[in-house]
């Protein structure tokens, strides 16, 4: 599933410049070949997934494409507030993908599991 989001987000980014990648420090081993085919096109805002959605909310306003990617227990949980206000207030089009939402993640134990992350985007 998750080499399939990066393609099919590379398949945009190709044809629009306007297409851009914000990632929360994850993805390795995935994101490379969108970081080397599309360098200015992909931004690493680290371990902030807050300001993360600013960033997306800011280039949004702009009239570009952000595709937020992050795994969902942090893109939501943590971040709900600047999506709630900076993003749906505004109506800005900012596509959230929140990988591994529930408890799918579960190696890496309730830290990365959330169960609330379809509540709140409801």
């Amino acid at each position: 599933m998750r080499a399939g989001m990066i393609k099919a987000i590379s398949v945009l980014a190709a044809k629009d410049d306007d297409v851009i990648l914000l990632t929360g420090d994850v993805g390795f081993g995935l994101i490379e070949d969108f970081q080397k085919n599309f360098p200015s096109q992909h931004i690493n805002t680290g371990i902030a997934e807050q300001n993360m959605m600013g960033i997306a909310a800011g280039i949004a306003q702009f009239g570009m494409t952000p595709v937020v990617h992050s795994l969902a227990v942090f893109a939501i949980g943590r971040a709900f507030d600047q999506i709630r206000e900076s993003i749906c207030y505004s109506e800005l089009a900012v596509k959230i993908i929140g990988l591994h939402a529930g408890a799918t993640l579960s190696p890496d134990g309730a830290t990365h599991q959330t169960m609330e992350d379809i509540s709140l985007m409801t």
